[in-house]
């Protein structure tokens, strides 16, 4: 079995490459900046079971032995140029843990997020049409093992998304999410990413 940081190595290799070919007609600031489409996703994947990163390379290297562009699907589908992927309806109980989880992030650390106290419906929607491109990408298992790494942070009273975040500011010298939210500047445009990417 190959350990989680070579598991974690080879899909983010493999998605940069597939994210190098990716035209969007929401061009996503990731698109532009592949060293922080890097950090962002590895810090997610850190939170992610063996059992779902050996599933979610399965699906990325089936994808490249087909031809397929699992990334240009997901932005495809985000600007609705394709119909729906996956019709599993454990993408909806997904998505309703992740859009509390990051609810409940923006409530709490509202600093963090660029222009959060006028986060409005069209964000909301932007943010689940993101989720939910993302999700129709994964196989069926890889959305089995992703729900169970969910469930098991809410027996725990975890919060993933908070957690991600706060792995990704730490590699940028804050210690904690308390101390990114008292002394972050939204004006000074440091890349807050969308969770998910």
């Amino acid at each position: 079995m190959k350990g989680k940081r070579r598991l974690i190595n080879e899909i983010l290799e493999i998605e940069q490459q597939m994210l190098a070919l990716v035209s969007s007609q929401e061009r996503a600031v990731v698109h532009d900046k592949p060293e922080t489409f890097k950090v962002v996703r590895e810090c997610s994947f850190e939170l992610w079971s063996v059992q779902a990163l050996q599933s979610y390379l399965l699906d990325l290297k089936n994808a490249q032995s087909k031809g397929i562009n699992l990334l240009t699907l997901k932005y495809a589908r985000m600007d609705d140029l394709v119909p729906p992927m996956n019709a599993d309806p454990l993408i909806d109980n997904i998505i309703q843990i992740e859009s509390s989880w990051e609810a409940e992030a923006k409530k709490r650390y509202p600093n963090i997020f660029r222009d959060a106290s006028c986060f409005d419906e069209e964000d909301r929607e932007r943010s689940l049409r993101y989720l939910r491109a993302e999700f129709e990408t994964f196989s069926n298992q890889t959305l089995s093992y992703y729900y169970i790494n969910q469930l098991e942070a809410l027996r725990e009273n975890r919060n993933l998304v908070e957690e991600a975040l706060t792995s990704i500011f730490q590699r940028i010298g804050y210690l904690n999410l308390e101390e990114v939210n008292l002394f972050f500047d939204p004006d000074r445009n440091l890349f807050v990413p969308e969770q998910g990417y």
